[in-house]
């Protein structure tokens, strides 16, 4: 499920609220400002570019059993992006939810999408992202994939013949 924050409604999708946004809500995060408010340490210096700026922070919330759930929220503002569909500029994160939405559409694999919301207050444009932390598999799940280059490569030198 993805929800949408705009202008301080929360406008679901029709499918039955996610776990992730569950665990999200208990934790006191149901609308722009909370997401907005939450603190900022980022996991990486600041972007600041296009008139304005984003930066990604990571919300460590605990389930009902006490799991630690980590998701990455990502604030931007007046960062736009202008193109013939939006010639006053669109935050670029406005792109980035409609490439999740399309890969979604497509089934095609990307990280969770759990909400995203935009603002314009008094002239100054603001969006976040948030989506769900992917569990990236350990080295040692591929070390059984090892492979023996120096067989491979009389194939190699005749691929592209």
């Amino acid at each position: 499920m993805i929800v949408a924050l705009t202008a301080g409604i929360t406008q679901t999708a029709d499918r039955a609220q996610s776990p992730a946004a569950s665990v999200l809500a208990a934790a006191g995060y149901s609308d722009f400002e909370d997401y907005w408010r939450s603190p900022s340490e980022f996991v990486e210096p600041m972007n600041v570019r296009r008139n304005g700026w984003s930066a990604v922070s990571v919300l460590s919330v605990p389930d009902a059993q006490g799991r630690e759930n980590r998701f990455y929220l990502k604030r931007q503002e007046n960062q736009l992006r202008y193109s013939w569909r939006h010639p006053i500029g669109a935050l670029t994160y406005q792109y980035e939810v409609e490439a999740f939405q399309k890969a979604d559409s497509f089934d095609l694999p990307t990280a969770e999408l759990i909400t995203y919301g935009f603002r314009n207050n008094g002239g100054t444009r603001r969006g976040i992202v948030v989506t769900r932390e992917v569990a990236l598999p350990a080295l040692s799940e591929f070390q059984h994939l090892a492979v023996d280059w120096i067989a491979l490569l009389p194939a190699l030198r005749n691929a592209g013949q």
